[in-house]
Order: C-alpha cells, then sequence, then structure tokens
C-alpha cells in the first residue's frame, strides 16, 4: 500500500499477515485459563482481539490482515460468524503436518511460521490480547519479540544450548545467578524493559505471545525452532524428569538470536503482560503510563484499570455475534 505523506510524497507500507493459531477447546497443555479469561473461550478470545485489531490499528504504519489458523473443525455457526468478520481461516491437518503436535495435536503454532503468505512480515500472536493503540514495529529488523521472565542460569543456559548444538547468546543479562527450574518463570525483564530501565538488548528470553518476523525469515524460524523444540522437551525429561509436550517459548529467543543478529524488542507497550501473579506484574500495571499498544492478559482480576477493557471487549462481541439465545446455543454446540 501507498500512502501520501504530504508535498506529493509517498511511502510503502510493509503488509502485516496478523495470525493466531489457536482450537476452540476448553484447554490444551501449555495453555492458560486463569484470572478474566477463565471464563471467556478462545473462540471469543480470537473474536475480542481480531475486533479491537480492526478498531484500533488504523494502517498508519503498515496494513494487515488477518488469518484464523486452526486444525479441529468449527461449527456451522462459528463459520459463519468468521465468515462475517470477513478474516482469512485456514485448517490445517495435524496428520500431515511433518512435526510433533503435541500429545493433543493441538500445538499448531508452527504452522504460523511454516506456510506460505503473501506479505512482508508475519505477526503471530496469542489469542489472550487486545489492541489498544497502532504500534510502531520497526521494519529495519528481521525479527522483534518481547522479553519475558528468564528462569535459567548461565551455567544452565550454557548446558541446554550445548545441548540443542546452538549458540550461546552474548549479551548483557538479567540472568539468574542461582539455579532456576523449569516451571520457575519471573517477571525482572519484562517489568524493567516496559518501564524503560533496559533500553539495550540483552539475553533473549521471549514471550512467545507476539513474534514479528520477517516473511522470507519465517520458515527458516519455524524450522530452526522446531528442531530447538524438540531437542528441549527432551532435554528437559532427562535432566528434570518432566514431559513438556513440545513446549517451546524457552528456546524461541535461541532460535531467533542463531538465525540472525539483527533482531529486536518489540516497542515497549506491544506485548504488555498482564500477570497479576508476580508482585513486579501488579506494579507494572499501576506505573504504565498509557504506553500500552497491545496488552497480553496472562492473569487479570478485578481491581485494575485493563480488567473493565476486557470485560468490555467481551460484552461487544456477545452483543454482536451472539444476538439470540438461538445463536449463543448453536455456537456453544
Amino acid at each position: 500500500m501507498v500512502k501520501e505523506v504530504g508535498r506529493g510524497k509517498t511511502v510503502s507500507l510493509k503488509h502485516v499477515a496478523i495470525i493466531m493459531a489457536f482450537n476452540d477447546v476448553e484447554i490444551f497443555h501449555g495453555g492458560s485459563r486463569s484470572g478474566i479469561k477463565s471464563g471467556i473461550s478462545y473462540f471469543d478470545q480470537f473474536l475480542m482481539l481480531a475486533e479491537s485489531i480492526r478498531e484500533k490499528w488504523r494502517e498508519k504504519n503498515f496494513t494487515y490482515r488477518i488469518v484464523a489458523l486452526h486444525s479441529q473443525p468449527f461449527n456451522d455457526a462459528r463459520e459463519d460468524i468468521l465468515h462475517q468478520m470477513g478474516v482469512d481461516v485456514i485448517r490445517v491437518d495435524t496428520e500431515a503436518l511433518p512435526w510433533d503436535c503435541g500429545k493433543q495435536k493441538l500445538k499448531i503454532r508452527p504452522a504460523a511460521y511454516m506456510l506460505n503468505f503473501d506479505c512482508d512480515f508475519r505477526l503471530i500472536l496469542d489469542v489472550d490480547m487486545l489492541a489498544i493503540a497502532e504500534p510502531k514495529f520497526d521494519f529495519r529488523k528481521d525479527i522483534q519479540a518481547t522479553y519475558g521472565g528468564n528462569k535459567y542460569s548461565q551455567r544452565e543456559w550454557k548446558a541446554i544450548c550445548n545441548y540443542l548444538d546452538c549458540e550461546m547468546p552474548r549479551f548483557p543479562s538479567l540472568i539468574k545467578i542461582y539455579r532456576g527450574n523449569y516451571g520457575e518463570w519471573s517477571f525482572l525483564e519484562h517489568y524493567l524493559y516496559q518501564t524503560g530501565y533496559v533500553k539495550k538488548r540483552i539475553f533473549p528470553y521471549f514471550n512467545n505471545g507476539a513474534i514479528l518476523v520477517r516473511n522470507d525469515l519465517a520458515e527458516k524460524l519455524g524450522t530452526c525452532w522446531l528442531e530447538y523444540r524438540k531437542r528441549y522437551t527432551k532435554y528437559i525429561l532427562e535432566n528434570k524428569g518432566l514431559d513438556i509436550d513440545q513446549d517451546g517459548q524457552d528456546v524461541i529467543g535461541l532460535a531467533i538470536n542463531q538465525i540472525t543478529d539483527n533482531w529486536g524488542a518489540l516497542p515497549r507497550g506491544c506485548n504488555f503482560m498482564l500477570q497479576e501473579k508476580f508482585y513486579l506484574g501488579r506494579r507494572m500495571i499501576n506505573r504504565s503510563n498509557d504506553i500500552a499498544s497491545l496488552v497480553h492478559y496472562i492473569n487479570l482480576s478485578e481491581g485494575n484499570r485493563y480488567y473493565e477493557m476486557v470485560e468490555s471487549r467481551y460484552r461487544k462481541i456477545r452483543a454482536k455475534y451472539y444476538k439470540s439465545p438461538e445463536a449463543t446455543n448453536a455456537c456453544n454446540q
């Protein structure tokens, strides 16, 4: 798309495929149903996110299309809703995919990297998000993501990288000085980045909820991530005695760092994690200063300003797409 910027000058905007991979199920391994989203289906979370993007992202900085990627069939009523929305819907056959989709055959996110899309960049998102304002992505970067909360020490990361046969990222880091564990997420890196204390690149432990990747690198990233995900599942089973069933968030940053040095963090406020499990998460909500452009309501309960925002969006999509008891019943069948 060409946009006029004044005095006869024009600029070509990048086109972004916004891809959400999900299935209309109650729960799956690695998923979360805490806080306000415990009562909102994955399908309705998708509707809420898509509607908020359409309303808030006005294509000033980039154009986009929205893609719903799924493997289990939607019922006819829900197919009608997606058709009414005008989003692209792609169903993948997990039996035909050349990678492990987990024991429940629901982990289809790698398809968002591996399938062909006509775009300049892909923005791969979790569905438990809401758009608030249009972000200003740095399209000079190959890949952008948001720092999460690292769980391991430097010695442990070296052991993981050695097992995965990948390069150990060499950046100033906030890596734990004590031994960590698979379930020991923190919030420190995310808090320090979103509140402006971290301005340079640090160790790439990313939250997997939002990844922006240049289209011609997407398949390469997906291939690398799938291999690391497979090896990391084996590593955790051998060293921690846990079957993590192809969970891949811990190693997406290693894959990004492996395929390009031209990566960076998403703009502050993009994938702004609302996680009230952590003290720093609760503190960050109160100090956000309205920087948020895309919020990620991982664990959100009543009593803060974002709860009403999520609840209001939920009421809107229910009123718009479930106008009668018959429509509600049809969708729930």
